[in-house]
């Protein structure tokens, strides 16, 4: 009976009687190139483009390789192409552009540059095996962290937080949807046209509701511009129902202030289900 080889790492497997005299020399190459290529191995590979491992049975190969370490100068996105069998990678993207590691006929998983991922095949697709819901102790970031929803439970230290930021040449008119998962500032730089109902939501397909819980707060702070003819933020909504804020000092703002930029902050907390307590301050800046 002829060798055969395995389907994901292409081990050769010999046939029961075959390779008298010389199995040891089979057995040493899958033991001590193939098995250890695959469990410790790390690839280097220059991408100037699209890119297919090499792959070959009982000989040493790319894509038998435990880490995938991508080099490279790239002006635009690229295909890493893998064979369609179950495994398991390591990538480093260093390549200067977005890199996709997936088979011929399956879906990927895109790494940008500078990205490192855990990915795995399962013959057909490839899906991330690293996301993270819950670290239980210590997490140091050397490199900046991106999180549409961060939830810390103890202390949460950093040197500097900096917060998403819309600037817009355009005036404030009736109506304004703050999408907080864009930004937490929003800043108008033209004079308002009219007085301006603001719409707090996540964005237009996701509420504020379902972004925080019960006993969680966010602050938005919207920046309007005023000319000669001053306006003002004259309603607040959460998405789309109507709120009364509590404002600073007890009185109700009923008017902007002309040539200057006023400054809304709200700070949110909510209390129950799509309930909450807002609290707002109007600052003049001229």
């Amino acid at each position: 009976m002829a060798s055969t080889y395995s389907t994901s790492l292409g081990i050769e497997l010999i046939g029961n009687g075959e390779q008298s005299g010389t199995w040891g020399t089979t057995t040493n190459n899958n033991l001590g190139t193939l098995i250890e290529q695959a469990i410790a191995g790390v690839q280097t590979i220059t991408l100037t483009g699209n890119y297919t491992l090499t792959d070959y049975n009982g000989l040493s190969d790319e894509s038998r390789n435990a880490v995938l370490v991508l080099n490279g100068s790239l002006v635009s996105a690229c295909n890493v192409v893998a064979p369609s069998v179950e495994k398991t990678y390591i990538v480093r993207n260093y390549a200067g552009a977005t890199v996709t590691i997936k088979t011929s006929g399956g879906n990927g998983i895109a790494l940008t540059n500078s990205a490192s991922a855990v990915v795995f095949c399962d013959g057909t697709d490839f899906y991330s095996a690293t996301t993270l819901n819950l670290i239980d102790g210590n997490l140091t970031v050397t490199g900046n962290v991106s999180a549409n929803t961060l939830a810390v439970t103890s202390f949460f230290t950093a040197p500097e937080i900096n917060e998403r930021t819309t600037i817009s040449g355009t005036g404030l008119g009736s109506n304004l949807n703050f999408d907080t998962l864009t930004q937490t500032v929003y800043y108008s730089t033209a004079s308002a046209t009219a007085n301006c109902t603001v719409n707090i939501r996540g964005n237009s397909g996701t509420t504020l509701n379902s972004l925080i819980s019960t006993g969680q707060s966010t602050c938005v702070a919207v920046f309007m511009t005023n000319g000669a003819t001053p306006y003002y933020i004259s309603a607040l909504t959460i998405d789309g129902v109507s709120g009364t804020p509590k404002w600073q000092g007890g009185i109700t703002i009923t008017a902007g202030n002309a040539n200057s930029v006023d400054v809304y902050t709200y700070n949110i907390i909510k209390t129950a289900n799509a309930t909450y307590s807002v609290f707002a301050s109007q600052t003049k800046f001229a």
